[in-house]
């Protein structure tokens, strides 16, 4: 019997172990199983199970015709690399270099690999690399599934803030509207406040201008009535003297004594009338 060996699904995933049949599938099989599974995998992914196990391997592992005429006949490797192989001399020499080879191959090298360890008694290690792509493979998928979740909470994140960018311009909008309002209500009090003031400065203006006007027509009033008291006073001094000169006889002095007595009140009028002048200056 041969032993029961496992399979790799698109998904690293183990199929039930099946018998199999004596007769060895050709290289050119697994070469169709090349090119229809060549884009279902990493390309690195066979790279990280490989060094992954890769110091088991090399311990375990001892090669053998039969593990070198597996190889070739699976197509896993050629002859010029199964040569290259045979030239190191030792066994641990001759698994690395073949693991190395072996990264340098695609992805699907992984399953005929796997199938090999199986048929030449080495089930542990074809189980250990099994594993190790059930884990990385789980792994990926968590991370794929952190990576949609973080997706989703970046678009949530992004509507969120879309959400409050809207609402802020709306609270601006209105800020800015009853910014508007009171800043037209308080122009239109600035504007009637400023044609009340306009008015009474007119007012004020008007009232000042008349009161100018007075002054100055009383101040000419003035002028002319102190010009008219001094000319009477000088009339009346030079009539004064013209009495006294003539006072030599008696009918003269007679006669002037009650004109002057008469003339006496009228030097009092014009006194007062010169003082009432000063005070109105």
């Amino acid at each position: 019997m041969i032993p029961a060996r496992g399979v790799f699904t698109d998904q690293t995933m183990i199929k039930p172990a099946t018998k199999m049949k004596k007769s060895i599938p050709s290289s050119s099989v697994y070469r169709d199983f090349r090119t229809n599974r060549e884009n279902t995998h990493n390309k690195d992914f066979h790279k990280d199970v490989i060094r992954a196990n890769f110091s088991l391997i090399v311990a375990e592992l001892q090669m053998s015709p039969v593990f070198y005429r597996l190889l070739q006949e699976k197509g896993i490797l050629s002859d010029p690399q199964i040569q290259i192989i045979q030239r190191h001399g030792s066994q641990e020499f001759k698994v690395a270099k073949m693991l190395s080879l072996l990264e340098g191959e695609e992805s699907w090298v992984l399953e005929p690999f796997s199938d090999v360890l199986n048929e030449t008694g080495y089930v542990q290690l074809a189980k250990a690399l099994r594993n190790t792509a059930l884990t990385k493979q789980l792994a990926k998928q968590d991370n794929g599934g952190k990576k949609s979740q973080l997706w989703n909470q970046m678009q949530t994140l992004e509507q969120e803030l879309e959400k409050g960018y809207v609402e802020e311009a709306l609270t601006l909008k209105r800020a800015l509207g009853d910014m508007k309002r009171e800043y037209l209500l308080r122009l239109q009090d600035l504007e009637d406040e400023l044609v009340f003031t306009e008015r009474e400065r007119d007012v004020a203006r008007k009232e000042q201008n008349m009161a100018l006007q007075e002054r100055e027509s009383l101040l000419r009033q003035n002028k002319e009535l102190l010009k008219t008291l001094k000319h009477l006073r000088q009339s009346l001094e030079q009539q004064e003297r013209k009495w006294y000169r003539a006072g030599q006889n008696s009918q003269a002095l007679l006669y002037m004594a009650p004109i002057r007595k008469k003339s006496w009140p009228k030097q009092r009028l014009l006194q007062q009338a010169v003082e009432l002048c000063r005070i109105r200056e």
